[in-house]
């Protein structure tokens, strides 16, 4: 939240980069209307870049177009977070992660039910798991822009 001339601005997503900068996201609405509505919101959008900084935060503003242009890649990364939350808890993880590597270096493209039934002595929801984690990593690389079919994840 920021506080913007006496209301809170609830801001839209954080994130930190895997060289640890964090930044604030708030999304906005196309500049339409007439001049004067534009102007206000001019005014508006200084007011929250000057709490932001009086915050300390790294505030960037990405127009509500180009976040639904970005639909399928958004999609995908919060139907992997789960998983690559639930890594941290996974049991012989270490092994797993060693298998997971070891066996996409003899096959450079798999699936993620592939990658389950190449490693069946594992419990598929931990191969998943750690597969997004090492996808998170940037240890795996992952097609961002394919949309996952309900059996994929």
């Amino acid at each position: 939240m920021l506080s913007v001339d006496g209301s809170d601005i609830d801001l839209s997503f954080w994130t930190r980069s895997i060289k640890g900068v964090e930044q604030f996201s708030l999304i906005t609405l196309s500049p339409e209307g007439t001049t004067a509505e534009l102007l206000a919101r001019n005014r508006r959008r200084d007011a929250l870049v000057g709490a932001a900084q009086r915050a300390h935060l790294s505030l960037l503003f990405v127009p509500q177009s180009q976040f639904l242009q970005a639909r399928t890649v958004n999609t995908n990364r919060l139907r992997l977070l789960p998983y690559i939350q639930a890594a941290a808890d996974v049991p012989q993880a270490t092994v797993l992660l060693e298998r997971i590597v070891a066996l996409f270096k003899t096959q450079p493209r798999l699936g993620f039910a592939q990658l389950e039934r190449s490693l069946p002595e594992f419990d598929a929801r931990d191969t998943r798991a750690v597969a997004c984690q090492l996808v998170h990593q940037g240890v795996l690389r992952f097609d961002w822009q394919a949309r996952l079919h309900a059996c994929g994840a």
